[in-house]
């Protein structure tokens, strides 16, 4: 049931998201859609639906493989600017309790900054507890694209890109090139989250985060510009100008083509490396 709920979940995806794919941080910029969702299935074989409008992050469900959804619950109270476009939208995960995880990215004043959100329902998507930010660090930088990943025990992990390093190597006059990979984790369902650490430096900034579980419960988590195949193959870019790169190679072969990796492996240049990212303890 997992297997086919897992294909479901993107063929699902394939007709529910429009996704498109530009030059580093240009689609990073607020746009109003109603195309910005994420899905999940949860252990009974419901589908779970988060979406964006006027603001707000809401969740709905489908119990007949997405004919038909439920009203809709809001999960954030007030208004926020949500990142919305491109590859921006917000995550949703289903724990092996039940629980209904939720994170997005609030674009923020400055130029492509934002703070990472999570909200949490116990109560199977009735209501959901006041939502907080995930990163202590709270200067209006970039903290933006978010991934969300849940593990067979339960632990949370918030992952998303981050520039607070590429500040500071400025500040004190050395190179940086472009964005860390920073993530928290959370082990008591989302209550509360652990203070952030570094997985990475110098990752591609315009390029997003793939996490997944392995089966001795590790989390996987890559970052730079990430094709993902059923061998679990993933390619990390040694620079920005490499992302770029793959990036274009990416639209012309076209989002949602899951097995491009081992295509793609075949036709980089010599100065990009496959490999496998992190591990999150």
């Amino acid at each position: 049931m997992r297997f086919i709920a897992s294909y479901l979940t993107v063929f699902i995806c394939q007709f529910l998201v429009v996704t498109q794919v530009y030059a580093h941080e240009d689609h990073t910029k607020y746009q109003k859609t109603n195309l910005a969702i994420s899905v999940a299935f949860d252990g009974a074989g419901n589908l779970w639906r988060a979406s964006v409008h006027d603001g707000f992050v809401l969740v709905d469900k489908s119990s007949d493989f997405g004919k038909t959804f439920a009203a809709p619950t809001k999960v954030n109270q007030t208004p926020q600017k949500i990142g919305a476009d491109g590859e921006a939208r917000p995550k949703i995960a289903i724990s092996p309790e039940g629980n209904i995880y939720l994170t997005w990215t609030q674009a923020l004043k400055t130029p492509f900054a934002g703070y990472i959100w999570f909200a949490r329902s116990i109560d199977g998507g009735k209501s959901f507890e006041k939502p907080y930010i995930v990163h202590q660090d709270r200067a209006e930088i970039t903290h933006r694209f978010d991934a969300l990943n849940v593990a067979p025990d339960g632990k949370i992990t918030v992952s998303w890109v981050d520039k607070r390093d590429l500040i500071a190597a400025k500040a004190a006059g050395k190179k940086y090139d472009g964005a860390a990979i920073y993530y928290a984790v959370s082990r008591d369902a989302g209550k509360t989250f652990a203070p952030e650490q570094k997985l990475a430096d110098s990752s591609c900034e315009c390029c997003r985060i793939v996490s997944t579980n392995k089966p001795d419960v590790q989390q996987q988590c890559c970052g730079g510009t990430c094709l993902r195949a059923t061998s679990a193959i993933t390619i990390l870019p040694k620079s920005p100008k490499q992302g770029q790169k793959l990036s274009h190679t990416a639209r012309r072969l076209g989002i949602g083509k899951l097995m491009a990796a081992r295509t793609m492996a075949r036709r980089l240049p010599a100065a990009v490396k496959i490999k496998t990212g992190g591990a999150i303890t």
